[in-house]
Formats: structure tokens, C-alpha cells, sequence
């Protein structure tokens, strides 16, 4: 009698875990399912946002996945001209922008929000001399090196500007830049940080004088179009790492 009563425990046990284990491995599957997608505008802004063979890469993207994975949403990057992304975001196409957000036209069609993601540090990188410039007037008296398709937070337009007679060169990327320096054909680089020390990293002997020109936060913009655009926005910031979280992945030393 009591093998027969050990042995209905086992098939009553064997056929709870048959019936219960495929419910819990659906619920699982529901869950990962339904997760939120937020579709995050780019553009080609490397080591920033860039498209690699891998697919979508750079700081920003990273720091929005993180962000994003925390608040249980999932990003997806795509990227578009610069000049058709206000658009894209007006329209609701796209969700969400990570970048320099105190531009006139994020205030009609996007929520930007206030907690810093990071911050971008604007550098001068200099050949030999030692020179600094700490405001744009400064640098209206030295032969400049621009990165091309950067806007340097509103800056370049005010180079640009033939009223203001600046001298300047646009590079399309920092080898081309430590050439002309190098070679004295300009005197200062205008450049961030995060992209000189990318590619200096594997370059230990070439060495520049660097000074900091300016710091440009970093923010999120959420379009008025997406659905709960407010909470979006709150559950996002609410989930940016700490500082310290953040520090371990600015050195491109320890990640590129």
C-alpha cells in the first residue's frame, strides 16, 4: 500500500510539472514580445552614431540602449540626414532623439528633456605650439581644422559665416587633420574629445596640446507624437546610469 501511494504522489507530481512548465515558458515569451520598441533617430556623427558591417554603433547608441534596457523599452537606431530629422521627429516617425537639444525647433516638436546623459567636451588640439583659445572670437586669428558634418553645437554656422572671417579647413577625419597640423598648414583642430581619444588610442606616439573650449550637454528629446510622450520621457531619464556608472564607459581605453 505505501509503494502504491509513493507512487500516485510521483505521477501526480510528473504531471503537474508537464502541465506548469510550458505555461511559465509562454508567459516568458509574452513577455519579451511585448516589450516597447522606440525607434531613435541617427545620423552618420562617428564614434557617436555611426553604421558598422555589425550594425548600429557608437557612444550615443550604446548610452541609449542602456538607458532604454533599464526602462524596458528596446531601441532601434535609424538613421537619417541630418536635415530631415526635425521633420521625422515632427511627424511622429520617429520617437526619439539623443544629442545637443537647445536648438529653437526642439521646443514645437519634441519633450527635450532636462537630466544630462553626458556631456561632450569640445577641444583645441594643437602641433608643436601650445595654444589656447577660450572663446569663438579667439580663434578668428588661427588657421582651423573643422570635422566635417560636425556643427560643433551651433558653432559652425557662425564659422561659416563670411562676415565673421574665419580661416578654415573642413577635414573628413582625425588622420587627415594631425597631417595638415603636423605639416603647419593649420594651426588648431577643433574637435571632441571622445572622437580624438578614439583614435588616438592606437596611435601612442602621436601627441597634441589640448585645451578645453567648451562643454555641450547632452539630452533626450521625445516626440510629441509618440504615444505617452511624457511618461516615455520620465521612464528614460529616470533610468540614466549614475556618473559614476557612466565614467566606466567614457574611456575609450576601456571600451571604444
Amino acid at each position: 500500500m505505501l509503494q502504491c501511494a509513493v507512487g500516485e504522489r510521483l505521477r501526480t507530481l510528473f504531471i503537474l510539472i508537464f502541465l506548469f512548465l510550458p505555461a511559465s515558458a509562454m508567459a516568458t515569451n509574452s513577455d519579451f514580445s511585448t516589450k516597447r520598441k522606440l525607434r531613435m533617430a541617427c545620423v552618420e556623427f562617428a564614434p557617436f552614431e555611426h553604421q558598422t558591417p555589425e550594425g548600429s554603433n557608437g557612444l550615443f547608441v550604446e548610452r541609449a540602449r542602456d538607458m532604454a534596457r533599464r526602462a524596458g523599452y528596446d531601441i532601434e537606431p535609424v538613421f537619417v540626414p541630418i536635415k530631415r530629422m526635425p521633420k521625422l521627429l515632427s511627424n511622429g516617425d520617429v520617437d526619439l532623439w539623443v544629442g545637443l537639444t537647445h536648438y529653437k525647433e526642439f521646443k514645437e516638436i519634441a519633450l527635450a528633456g532636462t537630466k544630462t546623459l553626458m556631456q561632450l567636451e569640445l577641444m583645441t588640439y594643437t602641433y608643436g605650439r601650445d595654444l589656447e583659445a577660450k572663446a569663438l572670437e579667439d580663434l578668428k586669428k588661427y588657421r582651423l581644422l573643422l570635422m566635417s558634418g560636425y556643427s560643433y553645437g551651433g558653432l559652425l554656422d557662425e564659422i561659416r559665416n563670411p562676415k565673421n572671417k574665419f580661416s578654415y579647413i573642413e577635414v573628413k577625419d582625425n588622420e587627415q587633420a594631425f597631417r595638415l597640423l603636423s605639416a603647419n598648414r593649420a594651426d588648431i583642430f577643433l574637435n571632441y574629445k571622445h572622437s580624438w581619444d578614439v583614435w588616438q588610442k592606437n596611435r601612442p606616439t602621436v601627441k597634441l596640446h589640448s585645451h578645453l573650449f567648451a562643454t555641450l550637454p547632452v539630452h533626450i528629446a521625445v516626440s510629441r507624437k509618440t504615444l505617452e510622450a511624457n511618461d516615455v520621457l520620465k521612464n528614460l531619464e529616470r533610468n540614466i546610469p549614475a556618473e559614476s556608472e557612466i565614467s566606466k564607459t567614457a574611456d575609450p581605453k576601456k571600451k571604444p
